[in-house]
C-alpha cells in the first residue's frame, strides 16, 4: 500500500472524527474542541475507530478485487 493511501485514510478519518465531535460539542472554537474535558482523547479514539473500519473495508475490497 502506498504512503499516499495511508495519508488519505488518516486524513479522512481525522476529518470525520473532528466533524463528528464538532457537531456534538457545545464549544464554538477549535481550541476548545481539543482542550476541554478530554476532547483530544475522544478525537484520537474516534479517529482510531474510523481507521479500523476504513482499513477493514479497504482490505475486503482488495481481497475481492484480486479474487
Amino acid at each position: 500500500m502506498r504512503l499516499k493511501r495511508h495519508i488519505a485514510i488518516l486524513a479522512s478519518c481525522l476529518a470525520a472524527a473532528f466533524f463528528l465531535r464538532a457537531v456534538d460539542a457545545k464549544a464554538m472554537s477549535i481550541s476548545d474542541l481539543f482542550l476541554l474535558n478530554g476532547n483530544g482523547i475522544a478525537l484520537f479514539v474516534y479517529t482510531l475507530l474510523f481507521m479500523a473500519v476504513a482499513y477493514t473495508g479497504y482490505w475486503i475490497y482488495i481481497r475481492e478485487k484480486n479474487f
